[in-house]
């Protein structure tokens, strides 16, 4: 393969594992061509290998945008009559003209085109590259590692090779050249193996990872207590270790002048109402219940139960109901869904105004310091008015229930919180 490079003028690169971009003209033309395969494959799939051929044909006869030319063009100097060519050729009554050239003319004009083809392609794709380089460039962050040092790799899971996750740590063994370095880890097939910089990150140790500079809160039991941290009201432990002595007696001051802002518990506002308008002439809308898998039977009464002993929903009498859809969660737990569609499309639309993210930008362009507020549950701080109530209902194996609180999933609901919002803020 050396002389082989050597005789053709083809310089060899090394590339890193799990690290498309290096290959990136191979991995764009695989992207390209499963796209295509999308377009054609029955809904099985399995027919995919006879419509390869077609479809590798249509690839190589189009103009690809970093060279100026078609692959066919770029091999064998002459543009390649595709179907549609031969088809038009027959509809116009036109035939194929012949020179008369003969062999060794032909092999010369065709080399000599084929060296102007490749010196243009050349330059397309170098200017190509130079603008993917800009563009790649804006959002990369130059980063380094010492021999030794812990880091996480993004490597693909076990349970799935199309999924990565962040492993380890390991150490760093030595730097290997720009942006590659070699990592030790001893648990693995290879003890040693070279990565791109984009694969890895430096690890913190958990004693680091309290020094950050905003507190945190997780749920607490009400007799749980470490030292390090202040549990108020039985609610949210909140740690304040990183933070200077003063720092922390301002914050506890807070705290306990203000408990309620941490409560694990949404509150309801008294400042509007979400109301829901139907469309004139509609009758009420009555769904079947989805089906509900015995194993999540237990789970959705939980939750049913803490959404009553969060005063969010009440038992319901009314003539309205909508199904609900049990989705699982990242970390395994469930989020039980209601499946307001029935109900949205009679329902009139909100045309209230939400903010422009370019707006948005502009405002804090200039700002020192930016803040952003987490709402416990922000949606079902807003109540319903007393007609509406009917229109949520849901079925569920205990019964029929209805919301007092604006529940997700609703028509409307992001202009009434928007309007909420402004309404706090002008205030």
């Amino acid at each position: 393969m050396v002389q082989l490079h050597e005789e053709l003028g083809i310089k060899g690169l090394r590339t890193t594992p799990y690290q498309p971009q290096t290959d990136g003209l191979v991995e764009r033309f695989n992207q390209t061509l499963k796209n295509m395969l999308r377009k054609f494959v029955a809904d099985t799939g399995k027919d995919w290998d006879t419509w390869l051929p077609i479809l590798l044909f249509a690839y190589r006869e189009v103009p690809q945008a970093s060279t100026g030319f078609s692959p066919f063009k770029l091999l064998y100097g002459w543009p390649v009559q595709g179907l549609l060519d031969l088809l038009k050729k027959c509809w116009e009554g036109s035939q194929v003209a012949t020179s008369g050239q003969g062999i060794v003319q032909y092999v010369l004009q065709m080399r000599d085109r084929l060296e102007w083809y490749r010196e243009e392609a050349r330059a397309n794709l170098q200017q190509s590259q130079k603008a993917q380089k800009r563009g790649y460039d804006q959002h990369a962050r130059h980063r380094e590692f010492e021999p030794g040092q812990k880091v996480l790799l993004l490597l693909p899971s076990s349970t799935s090779k199309l999924l990565a996750q962040w492993q380890g740590p390991y150490l760093i063994g030595r730097k290997m050249g720009p942006v590659t370095y070699e990592v030790l880890h001893l648990d693995k097939g290879k003890k040693k193996q070279t990565y791109h910089v984009n694969l890895l990150k430096a690890w913190e140790e958990k004693e680091e990872l309290s020094k950050g500079r905003s507190f945190k809160f997780r749920r607490v039991e009400e007799d749980e207590s470490d030292g390090v941290t202040e549990t108020w009201k039985g609610q949210s432990e909140v740690i304040l270790a990183h933070l200077e002595e003063n720092k922390q007696d301002e914050l506890k001051q807070l705290f306990d002048k203000y408990p309620a802002l941490f409560s694990q518990r949404p509150g309801r506002t008294k400042v509007l109402e979400h109301v829901i308008r139907l469309k004139p002439g509609q009758n009420p809308v009555r769904q079947h219940p989805y089906r509900v898998p015995e194993r999540l039977v237990v789970a959705l009464k939980e939750e049913v139960h803490n959404m009553i002993e969060m005063d969010v929903v009440e038992p319901s009498s009314s003539e309205w109901s909508s199904p609900i859809v049990i989705v699982p969660k990242k970390y395994g737990s469930l989020r039980v869904c209601m499946d307001f569609r029935k109900v949205n499309a009679i329902s009139q639309f909100d045309a209230y105004p939400m903010p422009r993210i370019d707006d948005l930008l502009e405002r804090i362009g200039r700002a020192h310091y930016i803040t952003t507020l987490d709402l416990c549950k922000g949606y079902w701080q807003v109540p319903l008015d007393e007609q509406s109530k009917a229109y949520t209902a849901f079925r569920t194996p205990m019964g029929l229930f209805q919301f007092k609180d604006m529940p997700f999933g609703l028509h409307g609901a992001p202009a009434t919180f928007q309007r909420l919002m402004d309404k706090v803020l002008q205030d």
